[in-house]
């Protein structure tokens, strides 16, 4: 356990020291910095328990509200409430995630999972939320 719970933060602690050196603007570093010690401190503090049923609620969401005929801000917003109300203890890492650079939140999700033993966890609903390209409105 405590060797699985090192190779994690060393695989944090070296995808960080990578994004700081990619960035050249430093308030995202900053906020990065931020998103990625408030992620580290409420893992610690969650327990384990229910977490697969909560990420599988998190991509029916996406599912529900990633149409590609409702724009992607609408979408955004929805997708939010619904998290708030429906998954109150993922909410506050969802906000933390969905601060972070488009690109990159996706990974974000499958990590943060990883991170709470939710084994092989993806949603394509969510990927392509995130990483496929929309027509502008």
């Amino acid at each position: 356990m405590k060797l699985d719970m090192r190779s994690r933060t060393s695989a944090l602690k070296s995808r960080l020291r990578r994004l700081l050196q990619s960035t050249r603007r430093r308030s995202r570093v900053w906020r990065c910095v931020v998103c990625a010690a408030y992620l580290a401190l409420s893992l610690q503090l969650q327990a384990c328990r229910g977490k697969s049923s909560d990420y599988e609620q998190l991509c029916r969401i996406y599912n529900e509200y990633s149409k590609p005929d409702l724009p992607r801000d609408v979408a955004a917003v929805k997708i939010t409430e619904q998290v708030e109300h429906k998954l109150p203890g993922l909410y506050e890492r969802y906000v933390v995630i969905a601060m972070n650079p488009v690109e990159g939140r996706y990974q974000a999700f499958k990590d943060l999972a990883a991170s709470e033993n939710v084994a092989n966890w993806s949603c394509d609903a969510i990927r392509e939320f995130y990483e496929a390209p929309r027509p502008a409105r």
